[in-house]
């Protein structure tokens, strides 16, 4: 996201709430006051005239050991 930002390209998340472990505060504060970040939950209005799609999971891989999921 950062990247993008100093780049001066516009970065949108569409995503759930962020685990609030996985979150680096001061990196996110910064690149959000570019005013390039947007976020939303609304995937059509996302996909809205993008050049470039990055997915990802919405689940902690932490959560797995050798593909197999730990207790908790």
């Amino acid at each position: 996201m950062l990247a993008c930002v100093k780049l001066g390209i516009q970065f949108i998340i569409v995503s759930p709430k962020a685990d609030k472990s996985s979150i680096d505060a001061k990196l996110n504060k910064q690149a959000e006051s570019t005013g390039l970040v947007i976020r939303t939950l609304d995937l059509q209005e996302a996909l809205k005239d993008v050049n470039y799609i990055h997915t990802d999971t919405w689940m902690n891989m932490e959560f797995f050991t050798d593909g197999k999921v730990n207790r908790i």
